[in-house]
């Protein structure tokens, strides 16, 4: 599962994801109107809630996030994804 593209499939820049924005900015986003990419191809909506964790504290560069999401095509199971910067 990734988060590279919009809905319409165009490229997503790095800079306007909001999971990428929690990282830089420390701050939780929510988002109810995204879509995630499976390996073979296909979306689905999702509604997601990201939130960074910082390890050391800000001298130390080992940052990840917490995502929780929603698959709105089931309503079914919440997954819970680390990623590292």
């Amino acid at each position: 599962m990734s988060h590279h593209s919009y809905r319409d499939g165009t490229h997503y820049p790095k800079e306007k994801c909001p999971i990428y924005a929690a990282f830089k900015d420390e701050k939780v986003r929510r988002e109810s109107e995204e879509v995630f990419w499976k390996k073979d191809g296909s979306s689905f909506p999702v509604e997601y809630i990201s939130k960074p964790i910082i390890y050391g504290g800000k001298s130390e560069f080992m940052r990840t996030s917490l995502i929780a999401y929603l698959n709105l095509l089931t309503g079914l199971g919440r997954k819970i994804v680390k990623s590292r910067v």
